[in-house]
């Protein structure tokens, strides 16, 4: 039989990723489509948690998309003849063996999932799927910073497993990559074609270099032309082809494995790499070579943590490494564009562009302004100036040509970039003034340039020193007042309440055996005055009880003016508790509105993500500084409460000797 041709390869790609087709061992390719078509089959794969997103079918595509890929092989005899064998689900097991289930009872399938096709002829085709969840995600971050990964060994011992030789092996995004893995390094791969699949770390070039020469003609790389993955890292194919593909609605969509085939199942044009998957296959290299072990790892792992969502029973790094990854790649994005710049354009060009970043965000660039400044301080004026009024020129049309490209991408992230560039032409007009002054200067006192230079960046060092020194005095200052109040209220109220406790168990002890002594006496009156009480019982026994009762009287009213507490002190008490919770309340939301305030600006007037990223930062410590005040505050409303509670056990307590009193008299 012939051999599959590129569409039909790419078919099976999307085939792969629904549920029903890696687990349907010795049926053919025809009978499992019948069934996704005219019966239920598609629904396997329908996400019930995620009905009317992009999520609610595989790969972000609608249910008519991928029926639309269904007919496609329902119409192709050579497709549907084809047998699947030795299926893999990606089906995952735990610690003790046993499946590993998603929150919807279902078996779950974020390994690695993969089928073998075989034809009439006994000709295999090996077809990847692309990354199924956190387990995969995580694989991928380190494919960055290792030669070799758990899933990409795991795709070779899956290939050398098999029974056939000359195998065609395919697959889309992570399934490209385990592609062109097993073509380097199995001698049973004959053809490889990898559809929108990354590359590989500077580990997998230097160890299998040899290996890659001699096989790298088996790969062919075919993907979407604004694709954003198959750009990352290093390629190694022999062949590499993009395809014009229609406009998307989202950039995400541009690594759907769908949008190289029309409507037919047909692959489009071939054209150019987009502009955007260069710039990323360039900074990812450059991320790969320049950055060091350990630290590259770190950041790889804690971006692609984005990715994973943490509720699959794998172990997820924590936020921490998140966004200090993130913090980590993202700081080399201006070392190399501006080192891009002074390889093309020259040193003076580069301290142009620096000199505006540092300008519009001085705590991000204004380092690179000044290593900048420091290489061209000796070179010649003129020069200088000839070069700024090239590039000034330059840059304006440049930046006024992407913006009006990214307008056609998305009209957000168009709008962001013509409001930058319509800034950088403002202060292009303001820097050429500026520069003449500097150039005067420099002409005029050129030992005092370099003086300036390093004054400029004590200042800056003093400016942020003083700062966070100044925010560190305050928040000192705030906990010191709150912990001497919160230390003074906790002793006030202790004290309190162990001298009324004290004086309540001493007043009642001694009262109450006075009490017994008084009766006892009463009990024990000479035997001789018997017959005269015997003689006079009736008035001597309402003398003897109005006298008992007087005794019991002074004794009830003696005890309860001991015992009583003030409770004006302890409503005072409560009341200074509710004035300080206030006081700090107003305090806390003063200075959190106008960190708000300052943030929310700075980000209206700034679109640009490392802006952005600073601002969420800050709303991020304004949430933390309200969730701490919050506790505080419950803290301080429950010694309130307590102090309402100790009232009311004062109050049981008076009830009681009172209580006690009246059974007294009843004796």
């Amino acid at each position: 039989m012939a051999e599959l041709k590129e569409n039909q390869l790419l078919l099976l790609n999307n085939l792969i990723y629904l549920q029903g087709v890696a687990d349907s061992n010795n049926k053919k390719v025809g009978d499992i489509v019948d069934s996704f078509l005219y019966g239920n089959g598609l629904d396997k794969s329908r996400n019930l948690s995620k009905i009317g997103t992009d999520d609610e079918y595989p790969c972000k595509m609608s249910k008519e998309e991928w029926l639309v890929i269904l007919r496609a092989i329902e119409k192709d005899p050579q497709l549907r003849s084809l047998t699947v064998a030795d299926g893999r689900t990606g089906v995952m097991f735990d610690k003790n063996g046993k499946t590993i289930r998603g929150s919807d009872g279902k078996p779950l399938e974020a390994g690695m999932r993969a089928a073998t096709f075989v034809d009439t002829q006994g000709e295999a085709t090996v077809v990847f799927r692309g990354t199924g969840g956190d387990y995969e995600w995580h694989d991928n971050g380190q494919g960055g910073y290792l030669s070799d990964t758990q899933q990409q060994i795991a795709a070779l011992e899956y290939i050398e497993s098999l029974k056939y030789e000359n195998i065609t092996v395919t697959g889309h995004s992570k399934g490209g990559n385990k592609t062109q893995y097993v073509a380097i390094l199995s001698d049973k791969v004959d053809r490889a074609l990898s559809f929108d699949g990354q590359g590989f770390s500077k580990e997998f070039i230097e160890k299998y270099k040899d290996r890659i020469e001699a096989n790298k003609h088996k790969i062919t790389s075919i993907s979407a032309k604004d694709d954003f993955v198959n750009c990352l890292l290093n390629p190694i194919a022999g062949t590499i082809k993009y395809i014009d593909t229609e406009k998307q609605e989202q950039f995400i969509y541009n690594h759907r494995p769908n949008i190289v085939l029309d409507e037919n199942g047909q692959m489009r044009e071939l054209t150019e790499q987009g502009d955007i998957p260069k710039f990323i296959n360039e900074f990812t290299i450059y991320i790969n070579e320049t950055m060091e072990e350990p630290y590259r790892s770190y950041a790889l792992d804690g971006v692609l943590a984005f990715m994973e969502s943490g509720a699959e029973g794998f172990e997820k790094e924590g936020d921490f490494q998140k966004w200090v990854g993130a913090a980590m790649v993202l700081s080399h994005l201006d070392d190399y564009a501006f080192s891009k710049i002074a390889e093309e354009y020259g040193d003076e060009v580069e301290l142009v562009v620096t000199f505006i970043a540092a300008y519009l965000f001085p705590y991000v660039f204004a380092d690179d302004f000044l290593k900048s400044l420091g290489k061209n301080i000796m070179n010649g004026i003129n020069y200088v100036m000839d070069k700024l009024n090239q590039f000034g020129d330059w840059i304006v049309k440049q930046l006024t040509i992407a913006a009006a490209k990214l307008v056609k991408a998305g009209k957000m992230v168009g709008d962001a970039l013509t409001r930058f560039a319509e800034q950088v032409k403002t202060e292009w007009g303001k820097f050429k003034e500026r520069a003449k002054e500097l150039a005067k200067d420099i002409a005029m006192a050129g030992v005092r340039a370099a003086q300036a230079i390093e004054r400029f960046k004590e200042k800056v060092k003093n400016a942020v020193t003083s700062f966070f020194k100044s925010i560190a005095e305050r928040t000192k200052k705030i906990i010191a007042a709150i912990k001497q109040a919160w230390d003074k209220t906790v002793n006030d109220v202790s004290n309190s309440v162990n001298t009324a406790i004290n004086e309540a168990k001493a007043g009642l002890s001694k009262r109450y055996d006075a009490f017994k002594s008084n009766i006892k006496l009463l009990a024990q009156l000479p035997k001789r005055a018997a017959g005269m009480l015997t003689a006079r019982k009736a008035p001597s026994s309402g003398k003897n009880k109005n006298y008992t009762a007087k005794i019991i009287k002074g004794y009830g009213s003696h005890t309860s003016v001991k015992l009583a507490v003030d409770f004006g002190r302890l409503n005072h008490l409560k009341l200074k508790f509710k004035n300080f919770e206030d006081y700090l309340g107003s305090r806390v939301q003063q200075m959190l509105s106008q960190a708000e305030r300052i943030s929310s600006s700075t980000g209206r007037s700034y679109s640009e993500s490392n802006v952005q990223r600073q601002v969420h930062q800050v709303h991020r410590a304004c949430d933390q500084v309200r969730q701490r005040h919050r506790k505080v505050a419950a803290e301080l409303q429950s010694k309130a409460k307590f102090l309402t509670h100790a009232e009311e056990q004062y109050r049981k307590i008076e009830r009681m000797i009172s209580k006690d009193i009246s059974m007294g008299v009843s004796f």
